[in-house]
């Protein structure tokens, strides 16, 4: 697409600036080790909010080749980047909550998901309102629509996805639809 330019620049989505935050290598490792040492060595891996694809960059040699990624970035600069980057990888750009992705499939869910009060709008999504009050929190619920059960979803988020006022309200709510829940804290 050549270089930057005036042009290409003002395609870039100033509100996905803002919460772009890149995982950290050691984060990114961590989140890893937990996934492997939870089983998931192979298949189809959504990460929802993928940048320019760290979460790929970072998987393990021992198991990349085995598993598929699909992307989803909102800047669809960014998202070409990560399409540059990673070419085998499915990559979309677009909202994670307009994102078209199958149900039920994926073995895993990582990524650093972006956090805040920001409210989504996802009229297809069928989880309690509550959840889609603050982003964080939607991407953890939407994203359990899109993992296969016994599924995994490992996040990087903020303190206050699980210590918030409304924590115990969004862990039931989760935990109503799974068979098992595992929170699994990692401090890097």
């Amino acid at each position: 697409h050549g270089g930057a330019s005036p042009a290409n620049l003002s395609t870039i989505d100033e509100s996905a600036i803002a919460a772009a935050i890149y995982p950290s290598v050691p984060g990114g490792r961590a989140i890893w080790d937990a996934v492997q040492r939870l089983g998931v060595r192979s298949g189809a891996v959504l990460e929802p909010s993928a940048g320019v694809g760290h979460f790929v960059g970072l998987a393990p040699d021992a198991i990349r080749g085995d598993l598929k990624f699909a992307l989803v970035e909102k800047d669809s600069l960014t998202a070409a980047i990560a399409k540059a980057l990673y070419p085998g990888a499915y990559t979309q750009a677009s909202p994670f909550e307009s994102a078209k992705l199958p149900k039920s499939h994926f073995v895993a869910a990582v990524s650093n998901v972006p956090f805040g009060n920001i409210p989504i709008t996802d009229a297809l999504f069928q989880g309690p309102a509550f959840l889609r009050q603050r982003i964080h929190n939607y991407f953890f619920a939407r994203a359990l629509d899109h993992v296969q059960p016994g599924g995994l979803v490992a996040f990087i988020t903020t303190q206050g996805t699980s210590v918030s006022a409304l924590s115990v309200g969004i862990i039931a709510s989760i935990h109503a639809g799974l068979d098992e829940l595992v929170e699994v804290d990692i401090l890097v």
